[in-house]
């Protein structure tokens, strides 16, 4: 930018306006004054020579009438200076020769006549005199008459032209003065415009250089033209690790990383008052890098084109935005991709190869009783063994085959560009095996099985129904024996449509209350006698008949069905506690199945209390049975839950016990008060003097810790002898009764069930 003249410098160029136009009118009056003088001068001596010619031709004539010879020859004298005179001013040269000639036709005929009068010829004098001389006078007059007049008016008109130049000159005198006055308006308006432009741009500049110093945003000064750093801030050096005089001797295109890319500027750089955006990465002198998102300004610094440039420093806030991208598809424990990754991809890979039967392939790999290993080493195992699955999975599969992780224990692999079926069937046999080699965690080995489902992609079939598949054949593989891979066929969709369908009706069941209770007495061992019962839930389906509870059981413990499910069975069974307690003198104890889920999602407290207080019942009447594995599986919300219930009388039974071994650690600190011996443990006992070291075991161990003591499924003498002479506590099983209606069992109630043993 051109900075404006200081106000002295404009005074001195006015002041030297003024003196030159002063100085112009001057001279040109001057010069005009000048030429009128002379002019004037002229026309003075050429009047006063044609004066004095008319005088002497009038002398001459006025002596030639009174003739005298000395008088007519001053007289001629007098005419031939004033002849002279004519001839020297400055007039028209014709009318110089006119006179001329005109005289000296005069004088030649005044000679003549002269003559005559010298020869004393009075008469041819007279006469020549009237006929020749006074007409050549005349004609001589008349011009010179002629001539001052002319001379009269051309110094009329001189001075005419004199007065009207001096005029104009006035004029454009006043025009210059005007015009320069206006300009002098103008250019003072221009000047303070001018100034207060450059007032501005000075306070613009100093504004600029307090925000650019003093600003801890990283700022700095270049030539759009060379990349030089002009200047520099102290937000760069503390952000770039320079020294002032180091960072200014660098270009901005030497701070650029070697992977990154310069800014792109538009062509000619940024203009005064533009922005550019780019983001770059930087190094800093120490090397390490930064990822800077920078705005370049164009602006005015110090009267020269710059590019301002601000750099934000944006590494962190990139490196987190990365972090939460790679999170939001990835497994934050194990690093493998999660569930939205893998359908994203699974989802590609079944456009791009759709119409080529078979060319995907989804692994569900789940992974059998880990919940066991979270319930008895605890989560931190457990998430550790979570890793070290994944890792093992990472490993195993091969370039082109994902795996994610894509629940808790459940994981997935996808399987593309297969030529068949038994790739994918190779596949999990390699992944079973990977799986199945020990895992080290901490001071640990441990061994872990997997159930693994696969689905390999049909002519029909989308991403979803693929995963659907995968996860069919799944279930198939858990029932068929775990440890083992499943194909999914067909006919396993029809059988999970099939359990669709029962789910639904059992809903709709629930909804018209087509559940019943049944009920099996359980009998003191050694007196026969009825002591309690336990509440079997049955189905009366509308079409089916009567359902066993192995047929829709299972499906409401994988719904929430199974909430409501518990709900109806302990509220009917509390109130038919009642209705016995009261047409009974000696009340029963009642026997109620609860699932881990109603344990897991909570309200079961609250179920039970509600359930005692709209009955009345004593809470020592109801209890509740857990399944061993159920037990195993309870975190400590569900454990507190349970200790609650047995603080408040309810009393709690461990069904199936012996199945899984793995309560025996734990039993001396939960919440228990009976444990019932599994039937597949009493189906054992063939006689009496049978070895069943599990069932004696069992009984001893419960004795010791003081717990009351069920066998399940007895269904001969000779079990309930060994039972007996083991210290069993109760019977229940087909010996004594199947489950019955209420009605049966009310009529069972007034008789012994089995004989009494008591001294035999």
């Amino acid at each position: 930018m051109v900075r404006s003249p200081t106000a002295p410098s404009r005074r001195r160029l006015d002041l030297w306006a003024w003196w030159g136009v002063a100085t112009l009118i001057v001279a040109t009056v001057l010069v005009l004054l000048t030429a009128l003088h002379s002019y004037s001068a002229d026309r003075d001596a050429t009047n006063a020579a044609l004066t004095d010619l008319r005088v002497a031709v009038t002398t001459e004539d006025t002596v030639w009438h009174e003739p005298s010879a000395a008088e007519f020859t001053r007289a001629r004298a007098s005419v031939t200076s004033a002849l002279g005179g004519i001839r020297a001013v400055s007039m028209d040269a014709a009318e110089r020769d006119h006179l001329t000639t005109l005289v000296d036709t005069y004088q030649s005929a005044a000679d003549r006549e002269m003559a005559y009068l010298a020869a004393g010829d009075t008469s041819a004098a007279s006469a020549y005199d009237l006929a020749t001389l006074d007409g050549d006078y005349a004609r001589l007059d008349t011009a010179l008459r002629a001539a001052v007049d002319d001379q009269a008016l051309l110094d009329q008109r001189a001075t005419t032209v004199a007065y009207v130049a001096s005029l104009g000159v006035v004029l454009a005198a006043a025009a210059v003065v005007a015009i320069l006055v206006r300009a002098a308006a103008t250019r003072g308006r221009r000047t303070a415009v001018l100034e207060i432009e450059a007032s501005a741009l000075a306070e613009r500049e100093r504004s600029f250089r307090l925000l650019f110093e003093g600003n801890p945003q990283p700022m700095w000064v270049t030539n759009p033209e060379t990349d030089e750093i002009l200047t520099v801030n102290e937000g760069v050096l503390a952000l770039y690790g320079y020294t002032r005089s180091a960072f200014l001797a660098l270009r901005t295109a030497d701070l650029i990383a070697e992977d990154g890319d310069p800014p792109m500027l538009p062509p000619g750089g940024v203009g005064e008052g533009e922005r550019s955006f780019a983001s770059v990465r930087h190094r800093t002198r120490a090397g390490a890098l930064l990822e800077v998102e920078i705005t370049v300004h164009g602006a005015v610094f110090e009267g020269h084109r710059v590019h301002v440039v601000l750099a934000h420093d944006v590494t962190e806030r990139l490196a987190l935005q990365r972090e939460l991208e790679h999170n939001a598809f990835h497994d934050t424990l194990t690093g493998l991709p999660n569930r939205a990754l893998f359908t994203t991809l699974l989802e590609h890979a079944h456009l791009r190869l759709r119409g080529r039967p078979g060319a995907c392939a989804v692994l569900v790999i789940d992974l059998d009783d880990f919940r066991t290993v979270n319930d008895s080493l605890g989560h931190d195992i457990g998430d550790q063994l979570l890793v070290a699955v994944s890792r093992r999975l990472a490993a195993a599969v091969r370039p082109g085959e994902t795996a994610a992780r894509v629940g808790g224990d459940e994981f997935a692999v996808l399987l593309e560009d297969l030529e068949s079926e038994a790739e994918a069937v190779a596949t999990a046999d390699r992944l079973l095996a990977a799986l199945r080699e020990p895992h080290r965690v901490g001071t640990r080995l441990l061994t872990v099985r997997a159930t693994i489902g696969i689905a390999t992609s049909g002519e029909r079939d989308s991403a979803s129904d693929l995963v659907r598949n995968a996860h069919t054949a799944r279930y198939a593989g858990k029932e068929r024996g775990r440890d083992r891979h499943e194909v999914f066929r067909h006919s396993m969709h029809a059988a999970a449509v099939e359990r669709l369908g029962l789910e639904q009706e059992l809903r709709e069941g629930l909804a018209r209350e087509e559940l019943i209770l049944l009920y099996q007495p359980k009998v003191d061992t050694m007196s026969g006698r009825a002591v309690g019962v336990e509440a079997l839930v049955r189905w009366l389906h509308p079409t089916r008949g009567m359902l066993s509870p192995d047929l829709f059981i299972p499906i409401a413990e994988q719904s929430s069905l199974i909430l409501e499910v518990d709900a109806w069975v302990i509220a009917r069974a509390c109130h038919q506690a009642r209705e016995w307690r009261d047409a009974a003198a000696t009340p029963l104890s009642m026997a109620v199945n609860v699932s881990a889920r109603h344990l897991e999602g909570g309200g079961l407290l609250e179920l039970v209390r509600r359930s005692l207080d709209e009955t009345g019942i004593d809470p020592g009447m109801l209890e509740l049975e857990i399944t061993e594995g159920a037990a195993v599986g309870q975190q400590e919300q569900a454990l507190t839950t349970l200790r609650r219930l047995r603080e408040g009388g309810v009393r709690i039974a461990i069904d199936d016990f012996g199945t899984g071994y793995s309560m025996l650690s734990r039993l001396q600190d939960f919440p228990v008060d009976t444990l019932k011996i599994d039937r597949s443990f009493v189906s054992k006992i063939v006689s009496a003097t049978t070895e069943a070291p599990i069932v004696a075991a069992t009984i001893a161990m419960a004795r010791d810790l003081g717990l009351e003591v069920v066998a399940e499924g007895v269904e001969t003498e000779a079990q309930r002898l060994y039972l007996a002479r083991h210290g069993c506590d109760l019977l229940q099983g087909y010996l004594i009764s199947p489950p019955v209606d209420p009605a049966q069992l009310t009529a069972m109630l007034g008789r012994p069930l089995l004989r009494s043993l008591v001294g035999a």
